[in-house]
């Protein structure tokens, strides 16, 4: 099986997901599923011998087909496992299931969480051949839990909080130490600074996006973006000047909603102006991260965000971060007049270490591995992206009950 993974890096398709994998625990499933893939011509295929428990290490390391069979095997808890599953599998990817039970309640909740298809084995040819001729043709729509293709806003409250070294960290760490895929699109396309901090050449292709929305697809996110580690796709641009007098808004939702296909998570690092670039980005996210420093104008902007953005997207996490703290002592408010001035919690201060603008002016991304920022850093990583949700856990416990 391997071997056709080395063809298909050799031959220049290093970056192609395979078609089809199956992760199955019998001999007769596995012949069934190769008869149909020859028939349905499938060539970019991998079979491997397990359960989904396999499934989910194989693909907490490498990246998701296009199409997933996982075998529940004979799991106490398969709804836990398939939302595990969930965690590691790209947006994208259509999961089908075979499992040994055949309750229609477990089928619901199997379609519920994102499968595409659940079947009882012995695993009936002649459906597997439809749902798979319907999954490659796009003709099923794609399914997808709703912890995957998430949007976070990084939102800078003034110029000069470090916003830009927050997303950056943010998305360093969630590619690096959670193994999710991970799209950073710098907004600010005249005078953003995400290119500079991983020392990449800035993109072009962004603009032609923003002019031309219809050819917005997954060959352009290739074009469009750089790779900044096998997790880390990273979106910048630098354009001229007299340029910036399009409006980007017109794509950001189609730009975002292919990120979403292809990209655990998209952070947005996003300018405040123009307005309507902000108020766009506000309304796709399902998180919005507000960066501040302990200052009174800060202090006074981050209020009126605050207050403002819920009118925008009532629905979307807003998280505090205060950065900078202790880089003007005796100037800065303190955290309690910061709260009290804002009139809730922050969520996550981040010290200042002078270390770090000096490591982003050269392109590292070692402060978010390291000292008292980077713990900072993974403390706010943990409360964005590493919290179970309470339904989640509620499912667990149901599941224990049957």
């Amino acid at each position: 099986m391997n071997e056709l993974l080395t063809e298909a890096v050799e031959s220049g398709d290093a970056d192609e997901r395979l078609a089809l994998c199956a992760v199955v625990d019998d001999d007769e499933t596995r012949a069934t599923i190769e008869r149909v893939a020859a028939d349905l011509g499938v060539d970019r295929l991998r079979f491997e011998r397990g359960t989904i428990r396999r499934a989910i290490d194989l693909l907490a390391a490498e990246r998701s087909p296009q199409v997933l069979i996982v075998s529940l095997g004979n799991l106490e808890l398969p709804l836990s496992a398939v939302e595990e599953l969930a965690e590691v599998c790209e947006p994208g990817t259509q999961v089908i299931v075979i499992g040994k039970s055949d309750e229609v309640g477990l089928f619901r909740e199997l379609l519920r969480l994102g499968v595409a298809d659940y079947f009882v084995e012995p695993v009936p040819a002649p459906v597997l051949r439809r749902t798979l001729d319907e999954l490659f043709e796009g003709r099923q729509p794609v399914r997808r839990t709703s912890r995957l293709g998430r949007i976070l806003s990084v939102i800078g409250v003034r110029g000069g909080v470090g916003a830009t070294m927050v997303a950056c960290g943010l998305g360093h760490l969630v590619a690096e130490r959670r193994r999710r895929r991970v799209a950073l699109w710098d907004l600010d396309l005249g005078f953003g600074t995400v290119a500079l901090a991983f020392d990449i050449d800035p993109a072009h292709a962004l603009r032609e996006a923003f002019e031309d929305p219809d050819q917005v697809d997954s060959l352009f996110i290739d074009r469009a973006g750089a790779n900044c580690g096998d997790t880390l796709r990273v979106f910048a641009a630098e354009e001229p000047l007299d340029g910036l007098s399009f409006a980007p808004t017109v794509s950001l939702e189609g730009f975002a909603d292919e990120l979403r296909r292809r990209f655990h998570y998209t952070l947005l690092d996003v300018p405040r102006l123009p307005f309507d670039t902000l108020n766009r980005a506000v309304e796709l996210s399902d998180t919005i991260l507000l960066v501040a420093d302990p200052s009174l104008a800060a202090m006074r902007d981050t209020l009126r965000l605050l207050q403002y953005l819920p009118s925008v997207n009532g629905s979307a996490q807003i998280v505090v971060a205060l950065n900078r703290v202790g880089q003007y002592r005796k100037a800065e408010l303190q955290l309690h007049e910061f709260e009290k001035g804002i009139g809730r919690s922050v969520d996550q201060t981040i010290p200042f270490d002078p270390a770090v603008p000096a490591a982003m002016n050269v392109g590292q991304l070692d402060y978010a591995d390291r000292g008292a920022v980077g713990r900072a850093l993974e403390e706010l990583m943990g409360r964005i992206v590493g919290v179970r949700s309470e339904p989640g856990l509620l499912r667990r416990l149901l599941a224990k009950l049957r």
